[in-house]
């Protein structure tokens, strides 16, 4: 009688209730987490593809190789993947992608991450961030050689023919140079356009190749562009469409992926084939510690660092001492000179050539000349909230000028840096510069991307003043 008035009384079934409720709640969140994990080991990748808050962060890393393994789990529509290329070619799942502000781009952060690289953002307060077409990429151990301090790289592919080079050049990099295996930290992007990569046997009978392995170890360590021209030769894009995307490279989504990447507090945003001074990433940081130790830092100052052309076949320069002879003599000039004057005549080289010729510590040589500035497009270190590259210019043409115009009217400064410098091989005029053009059309791709850009940055402009006068800056 006791139970049965008990069980009568209200409180005694909302205690009930509530303890029904809490049991199928928890019921329901371990079948969806049973869900959530990986059924079987689809496919394990040599690079990652994860944020970098990730839980795969916690697994085991490959010390060789500075590789986190991640297993992809069952998708409903699958790519198949031939034996041949189990091991080397990981899937890209349209799911653990990003998008730009555009949806133009599918972008994957930290694919790759060096064995250093956690270590070397907590050490330095600056990252040289670097983007780079697939087939310039050989350009990277040169930067390597002379830069110490951790980089971030973003690439871009189109093609699945590109993925599977990008794979195979990772690998002989990762063999050849400890400080890729160590320092770098790559970040991926492709045209949104393209759906999943897949390798049919059809595919992969068209490329002749019979052992993967062979391929891998085709090249000596010292031929990085020869391995790279070999591996793109092997495996052709043949594809039309495919072919009119690699015409189209977003510079200023690249940089802005790479820079965002660093992690730090300083960036040097550069392009693949800016070759830093001998020990630029240790003079840097010293000068930063320097900056920060100042009763008020400058929140909104950029500072320059100059680039040169040099000759092919000379000594590459370890001090300003021999960069600045090469200048005098002729074998090295200022970046683009005979090609685009305007874009670095603001870094004033003459009066740079005569600044702290001691090489002793870096310090600030001069400031830009503010008159040569309205088309400047220096690559520079400065805090990452400098504001991004414009992702509106697609192509060639403005893309630096847009973000340091755009930069001065958000009140930057920007001033040039001795005795750091940087070195772009080869003498270019408009005779030597490669100009891509389209396949059976032959019309001059980066005339047209230029002329269209330029049109774009005149509308820019126009927006800047208005914010300006606005106040919004």
């Amino acid at each position: 009688m006791e139970f049965v008035t008990r069980i009568c009384r209200p409180r005694f079934w909302s205690r009930y209730l509530h303890i029904l409720l809490s049991f199928s709640v928890l019921s329901v969140f371990l079948l969806f987490f049973h869900q959530l994990k990986p059924t079987g080991h689809d496919f394990v990748s040599n690079m990652i593809l994860t944020g970098w808050g990730g839980s795969v962060r916690e697994r085991s890393m490959d010390t060789t190789t500075g590789v986190l393994p991640i297993v992809f789990p069952h998708k409903e529509e699958k790519c198949s993947f031939t034996g041949s290329l189990e091991g080397i070619v990981p899937e890209l799942p349209v799911g653990r992608a990003r998008y730009d502000n555009r949806r133009l781009l599918r972008i994957y952060d930290y694919i790759r991450i060096g064995n250093e690289w956690e270590d070397l953002v907590s050490r330095y307060d600056l990252c040289l961030s670097t983007q780079s077409s697939l087939d310039r990429l050989y350009w990277l151990p040169q930067v390597l050689e002379k830069w110490r301090g951790p980089l971030s790289l973003a690439v871009h592919i189109t093609s699945e023919e590109e993925w599977l080079v990008l794979n195979l050049y990772t690998r002989f990099l990762e063999r050849c140079f400890p400080a890729f295996r160590d320092q770098v930290s790559v970040h991926l992007a492709l045209p949104a356009s393209l759906g999943s990569f897949c390798f049919d046997e059809d595919k992969v009978g068209n490329w002749n190749v019979t052992n993967f392995e062979e391929v891998e170890f085709q090249n000596q360590c010292h031929e990085a562009k020869e391995y790279m021209q070999f591996l793109m030769e092997a495996f052709p894009t043949t594809h039309k469409d495919k072919l009119a995307l690699k015409e189209v490279y977003p510079q200023n989504h690249m940089r802005n992926i790479a820079r965002k990447a660093c992690g730090t507090d300083w960036t040097y945003s550069t392009d693949v084939d800016i070759i830093p001074r001998e020990g630029m990433a240790e003079m840097l940081q010293a000068f930063y510690d320097e900056m920060q130790m100042q009763p008020s830092p400058c929140k909104k100052c950029a500072f320059v660092i100059p680039t040169f052309e040099l000759e092919e076949g000379k000594e590459f320069p370890e001090t300003k001492h021999e960069i600045v002879q090469y200048f005098r003599s002729g074998a090295a000039r200022q970046f683009h000179g005979k090609i685009f004057d305007t874009g670095h005549k603001a870094t004033n080289y003459l009066l740079w050539a005569t600044t702290n010729f001691d090489d002793g510590p870096v310090k600030i040589s001069h400031k830009v000349i503010e008159s040569q500035t309205y088309l400047y497009e220096p690559f520079y270190i400065s805090s990452d909230s400098i504001p991004p590259f414009d992702e509106r210019f697609l192509g060639y043409g403005f893309t630096r000028n847009s973000q340091f115009q755009e930069a001065l009217y958000a009140g930057w400064n920007f001033s040039v840096l001795t005795p750091v410098f940087s070195i772009h091989w080869g003498l270019q005029s408009p005779k030597t510069l490669l100009f891509p053009k389209k396949q059976g059309i032959g019309k001059n791709v980066r005339q047209e991307q230029t002329s269209a850009n330029s049109k774009l940055f005149n509308k820019i402009l126009k927006e800047m003043k208005l914010k300006k006068q606005e106040g919004i800056f």
